[in-house]
């Protein structure tokens, strides 16, 4: 089983979405997509305290369940929302005091907040998500240094903070099971173009959007990333955090419970990150929020079907 690390944060110095074609700070920053991609989930983000959270009907959101409770609000800015910063506090009165209510099993947090969300996504309740391109949310690290290995690229640590949200492209390659729950999982692969992107600490929350039919709707919230690499299986000080797009001959694990070497079946091998799938769990949701399907106020359609023109190894 591969190695996850939660995408907490691990330190002041560890927080964006980093990116294969460009390591520009700037690139995607607390900017909305366009084209082809305008609309794709980028207006329902608000920030809750160090991370992300989007709405989901007029009086809730989604996010994280072990980000814990990063805030008492959350807030909607101009660059998400194209007006003005608004702040919607948390409901304490909800769900005895809690101000939210878990999704069982999951790593799903719903909290209720007052006040009213101008508009909130809909949920991708489809289980076909295999194979759909995908834009994704969060605030982890920018692109760090490059790792190496026997001589070629293979990937970047895990780089500087600046706190900034962003938005990159990726395609679900799997849906999985693990250790109980449903998530998409997406990998990082040379050769894709675009924005392809991985994620890091501090993209916990964040969240995956897949048009589905013209109109882009919720399907994942960021869990986990492929985690810890080492050079060797040696108990040491050498692990460190990396978005890899082929990690063939590297070691994954930790110290603390030993390591795996990523074998070469002449193939790249990229690491990838896990998101909770919620067309696993679309009727919990539903039954928290109250609303089975937002308006037709609130959706923002394409013209004609999503296609980022990619091509991909499976």
């Amino acid at each position: 089983m591969r190695s996850i690390f939660l995408l907490l944060l691990l330190s002041p110095s560890a927080w964006a979405v980093i990116f294969f074609n460009t390591a520009d700070p700037a690139h995607n920053r607390e900017t909305a997509p366009g084209g082809a991609l305008a609309g794709s989930g980028w207006q329902y983000q608000g920030l809750f305290g160090s991370y992300l959270g989007t709405a989901i009907s007029p009086n809730h959101f989604i996010t994280a369940t072990h980000v814990g409770v990063a805030s008492s609000n959350f807030v909607s800015k101009n660059y998400f929302n194209g007006g003005s910063d608004i702040t919607f506090p948390i409901d304490t009165t909800f769900n005895g005091g809690l101000g939210y209510s878990n999704i069982a099993g999951t790593d799903l947090r719903i909290f209720q907040i007052t006040g009213t969300f101008a508009s909130y996504a809909p949920l991708y309740t489809a289980s076909n998500e295999a194979g759909k391109d995908l834009v994704v949310m969060g605030r982890g690290t920018q692109r760090g240094a490059t790792v190496t290995l026997a001589g070629n690229d293979i990937g970047w640590r895990w780089g500087t903070a600046d706190q900034k949200a962003r938005w990159g492209t990726n395609q679900v390659a799997a849906t999985l099971f693990l250790s109980g729950a449903n998530y998409l999982y997406a990998t990082l692969d040379a050769g894709v173009g675009g924005d392809e992107a991985h994620l890091s600490s501090g993209d916990s929350g964040g969240a995956v959007f897949i048009n589905d039919g013209g109109v882009w709707k919720l399907a994942g919230i960021n869990f986990a990333v492929d985690s810890a690499w080492d050079y060797n299986y040696v108990v040491d000080t050498n692990e460190f955090q990396a978005a890899l797009y082929d990690a063939r001959g590297m070691y994954m694990g930790y110290d603390s419970s030993g390591w795996t070497l990523v074998a070469d079946d002449g193939q790249p091998v990229p690491s990838g990150f896990y998101s909770t799938r919620i067309s696993s769990y679309k009727n919990q949701i539903y039954a928290i929020t109250g609303v089975p399907e937002p308006g037709a106020f609130t959706l923002v359609a394409l013209a004609g079907l999503f296609a980022l023109g990619r091509s991909r190894r499976h």
